[in-house]
């Protein structure tokens, strides 16, 4: 895991650096010296007015308005400031006795350089990305070094982690040496007051993380409820640019759970881009996910999870009945229409007179046989009837008939 470098082999490396920092350093900033004068907050401040008379006095001014003596001290013509602070920025001039302009300059006042916090990540075997921010801000212009060591056969190496944009706080180490995985960033920052190194030990082996799978896809498979198909896509980082068919195998690893539930369902691959799950909750939506590792090396990371996605299994489509007509039936079907006045005279009218009495009599005779079934059952009740009841029963039959 990436870690500041702790052994003792630190100063050696320190010295070596340092030789080369302090030379880019000095002349980074030799042609500003001229016009503006750095120092630091808090210390104290001396600024020279060159071109003056040794023994003539001088006046200074900042910002057009004289020095005020209690806040500086005139001594052989220099200006001393203590205990500067961010107020006492300003465009500095000192002047002879006529007002005549001997020299001007600019003071700004910030703190010396500081380390960094780099973080480096390496998503395929070609490419380190390492970036970096400031612990604290130094309120001056500044720029960074950037470079790695390497130790092949015991021998240091030191190369150039690229800043593909200059003054940015990323650079990128190409094609690094995984059969030696231990490399040493180094991070330099500089500024007018001075450089500040900042070492960080990374293991190639350990660092190597691919980016999540992409175009993660799920289809339901017809005819199978239980069953999901799920396709993804290698990341597009892990392909060499030069040697796009030539990228290390990957294993893959899928998990998948119905949606609401807070416990996932785990299924392992390698070296393919397609997995098919066979136990899905049928009728249910699910969610699933893809990442990604290389297959060689297990000291390497798993990726981060894919973008969740959902996908539902088949569902047996549901058939619906729709009403069905008899042709026949339709083309026999009459509308009845009422009969004329003339259509109902006649000798048709007699016979629905008839059937309406038969009908009559009909009813009649149910009924009577009703009533003599009811007071039958309840006169064996009581004990039966007598010869001249039921002589009077049949007469009574006899009458209704």
């Amino acid at each position: 895991m990436p870690g500041p470098l702790t052994c003792p082999g630190r100063l050696i490396v320190i010295g070596i650096l340092s030789l080369l920092v302090v030379h880019i350093s000095s002349a980074a900033w030799s042609n500003e010296v001229s016009d503006i004068q750095y120092g630091r907050l808090g210390s104290t401040v001396t600024l020279a007015c060159r071109g003056s008379r040794k023994g003539f006095p001088v006046e200074w001014r900042v910002n057009g308005s004289s020095v005020v003596e209690q806040q500086a001290g005139v001594l052989d013509s220099s200006l001393s400031l203590p205990s500067v602070n961010s107020s006492m920025e300003g465009n500095y001039s000192c002047h002879d006795q006529s007002g005549a302009l001997i020299h001007a300059l600019q003071l700004r006042v910030g703190h010396l350089p500081g380390h960094v916090n780099i973080t480096c990540r390496l998503p395929n075997h070609f490419k380190v990305h390492c970036s970096w921010t400031q612990q604290k801000d130094s309120l001056l212009p500044t720029h960074y070094i950037s470079s790695y060591i390497t130790h092949n056969n015991g021998v240091l190496e030191v190369e150039e982690c690229v800043q593909e944009v200059p003054g940015s706080h990323r650079c990128i180490i190409f094609h690094p040496r995984m059969w030696i995985p231990k490399h040493m960033v180094n991070i330099t920052e500089v500024n007018p007051l001075g450089t500040q190194q900042t070492l960080m030990r990374v293991d190639l082996h350990q660092l190597l993380k691919p980016d999540p799978p992409e175009e993660v896809m799920s289809m339901g498979v017809d005819g199978q409820p239980t069953k999901l198909l799920v396709q993804w896509r290698s990341p597009e980082s892990w392909q060499p640019e030069d040697r796009p068919h030539s990228a290390f195998p990957l294993q893959y690893q899928l998990r998948y759970r119905p949606v609401g539930s807070q416990y996932w369902s785990m299924l392992y691959i390698e070296d393919n881009t397609s997995l098919m799950i066979t136990d899905a909750l049928a009728g249910h939506p699910h969610h699933i996910q893809v990442q990604a590792r290389e297959a060689i090396n297990p000291e390497t990371q798993w990726s981060d999870w894919s973008q969740l996605i959902q996908a539902q299994p088949w569902i047996e489509p549901v058939t619906t009945v729709e009403p069905t007509t008899i042709p026949f039936l339709q083309e026999h079907i009459t509308v009845p229409v009422r009969p004329s006045k003339e259509a109902t005279s006649g000798p048709p009218l007699l016979g629905g007179v008839v059937m309406l009495l038969s009908l009559f009599a009909g009813i009649i005779v149910v009924v009577g046989f009703t009533v003599f079934l009811l007071l039958w059952m309840r006169h064996r009740r009581r004990g039966g009837w007598s010869k001249q009841q039921l002589s009077s029963m049949v007469k009574m039959k006899s009458l209704l008939i």
